[in-house]
């Protein structure tokens, strides 16, 4: 085989599973497709703080007023404590999700039901550490 085939080859390769991918819809405007879900639909607030998606695909929003989560059917609220807001996301390496916010600092576990529960970190932390925001209740 000369040094010419190989170059040839591979293109010809690339092009080939390039093309056996299923394309990306695009509407007219030339926007991907796009769903809009009000907050009455997913019982939390318009502010939206944070968004992130885990291992098996469902996804988490956290809003000012409710932690929530997404199977691409269904919403379901995750309860939280009053007073608590979520405001960021982390997952680890091994794909545990963490939620940290106002008044909150825990991460996401199946509870013996298998619904998600937020699990509290709160009692893990020094009695004078505050989850708060300094000023955060004035501009309420």
């Amino acid at each position: 085989m000369s040094y010419r085939t190989l170059p040839t080859l591979f293109l010809l390769m690339h092009f080939l599973c390039a093309s056996a991918q299923s394309p990306l819809i695009i509407n007219e405007e030339g926007l991907p497709p796009i769903q809009h879900y009000p907050s009455s639909q997913y019982g939390g607030n318009d502010q939206v703080w944070d968004i992130i998606q885990d291992d098996r695909g469902l996804i988490y929003v956290t809003t000012t007023s409710s932690l929530n989560e997404f199977d691409g059917e269904d919403w379901r609220a995750i309860p939280i404590s009053p007073g608590q807001i979520g405001m960021s996301f982390s997952k680890s390496s091994s794909g545990r999700i963490y939620v940290s916010g106002y008044n909150m600092l825990g991460y996401l576990a199946t509870d013996s039901l298998g619904a998600t529960a937020f699990v509290s970190l709160e009692d893990k932390l020094p009695p004078d550490f505050s989850l708060g925001i300094p000023g955060y209740n004035q501009a309420l």
